[in-house]
């Protein structure tokens, strides 16, 4: 049975709700069905390779997969839910099936054709052999008797065989977690703290060597409302300026997105720790132009860092732990950053360059400011602008850059603002998250 216009809407708009980037659609077709989102719907924008992933799963008659394979990956998610009860049993009826969201609906096997009998060649008539020789050249009579012979022989029916997929590597296990208290504060529309109170996060410690270690702060999963909301709009160009405007455009329309469980870093990476995992001499190498001494210290976010760069550490940092580190998606930073929170900052309405470092000569120390928000994360506001994962849509060498830093002004630094720069652009630092589902 193939999907009737009203139910590949429904899906569609059920995968594109679930899944709000391509790397998490990307994940959950790799882990739970074995197959490769870039072969089967290559590089576009999220809308058009939904649309072919559902083209191809109703062709090649795998939809009830692809639907059991998406809610086991978010199983809370109603969207999905609510297709799945809809569309498996009229998916399986056809085959005489029950769905059953454990065991993924079987396909009728057709069993394979039995290989067509082979014919013996048919010799050419002895007339034509002569009138090859008589009239013909010797090397024409036996390119032309070749020929004939060829046409008559069936090919070789080559049996088939089975690709075994790569068994998927072991995840590392999880280190010891501490726990660490901090203090959250919320500041009301004139820049005053109004309220404080304790927190409580778990992490773990990332041993580099030389007594530099990479703290990763536990982020617990759970569903969020990501962009601005409309209602908020004239509200933010009030408070702003009508400049804002445009930024606000690229934060509509607010969509909810489940993240699930990932670790974060602590503080953005460092200077020492970029230097300790890079190499010697890293840091210098990206700063020996800079006379400003507030860029040159080991306690200080690496700065000047390309997107290129920031994979690179990624990659050296995976192999020096084992582990699977990268840039966060933008997703995945902004439900960090807020960290529970709707207004525009986790501090509150506005920020004041008591809690923020923004507006000023340059960076600071990872953690200078002491007040982190609700999931323990420090200098989400400000300091230095942070690499994402993602692209902008179709444009590949645009990557995401979130958070604003020294040089900006505070509405650049508020959680759901959205930003872009080239890849290859030494004028960013980041921070590392590793996932673990």
């Amino acid at each position: 049975m193939s999907l009737s216009g009203d139910h590949y809407k429904r899906l569609e708009e059920a995968l594109l709700y679930a899944f709000p980037d391509k790397p998490s659609l990307s994940r959950m077709l790799w882990y739970e069905l074995n197959k490769n989102l870039d072969t089967i719907a290559g590089e576009d924008n999220l809308q058009n390779i939904v649309c072919r992933l559902i083209k191809t799963a109703d062709a090649e008659r795998w939809v009830p997969d692809l639907i059991n394979a998406a809610r086991k990956s978010i199983p809370r998610n109603e969207l999905l839910k609510n297709i799945a009860d809809e569309l498996l049993p009229l998916l399986s009826s056809s085959k005489g099936k029950v769905p059953n969201f454990k065991n993924k609906p079987e396909y009728e096997i057709t069993p394979e054709p039995e290989p067509p009998t082979k014919t013996p060649p048919t010799p050419p008539k002895r007339r034509k052999f002569l009138e090859l020789v008589i009239f013909g050249s010797g090397g024409l009579a036996i390119a032309l008797l070749t020929s004939e012979f060829i046409k008559n022989v069936n090919p070789p029916i080559i049996p088939p065989f089975n690709i075994t997929p790569p068994p998927k590597p072991p995840k590392p296990p999880i280190p010891p977690l501490e726990t660490f208290e901090f203090d959250v504060v919320t500041v009301d529309s004139e820049g005053n703290i109004t309220n404080s109170q304790t927190n409580k996060a778990k992490f773990f410690k990332e041993d580099l060597g030389n007594d530099i270690n990479l703290e990763m702060v536990k982020i617990p999963g759970h569903c969020f409302t990501m962009g601005t909301k409309n209602e908020e709009i004239e509200k933010l160009v009030k408070q702003f300026g009508e400049a804002i405007r445009t930024d606000l455009e690229h934060e509509q329309p607010p969509q909810k997105v489940d993240i699930p469980t990932f670790f974060m870093g602590k503080f953005e990476v460092t200077q020492e720790q970029y230097e300790q995992v890079m190499g010697e001499g890293e840091p210098k190498k990206l700063h020996q132009n800079q006379s400003n001494i507030k860029f040159k210290a080991d306690k200080h976010p690496v700065i000047f860092v390309s997107w290129k760069d920031a994979e690179e550490f990624c990659k050296k940092l995976n192999q020096k732990t084992g582990r699977t580190y990268r840039l966060p998606t933008e997703a995945e930073w902004e439900y960090a950053a807020r960290a529970g929170t709707t207004t525009p900052f986790y501090f509150g309405e506005t920020i004041t360059r008591n809690v923020v470092n923004y507006n000023s000569s340059g960076t600071t120390e990872v953690g200078k400011f002491p007040y982190p928000n609700n999931f323990g994360l420090y200098d989400m506001h400000g300091n230095v602008d942070e690499w994402c994962k993602d692209h902008k849509d179709k444009d590949t060498s645009l990557r995401a850059r979130r958070g604003g830093s020294w040089l900006h002004a505070p509405e650049i630094a508020r959680s759901a603002r959205r930003g872009w720069w080239r890849e290859g652009t030494q004028e960013t630092g980041f921070r590392v998250m590793w996932d673990i589902s």
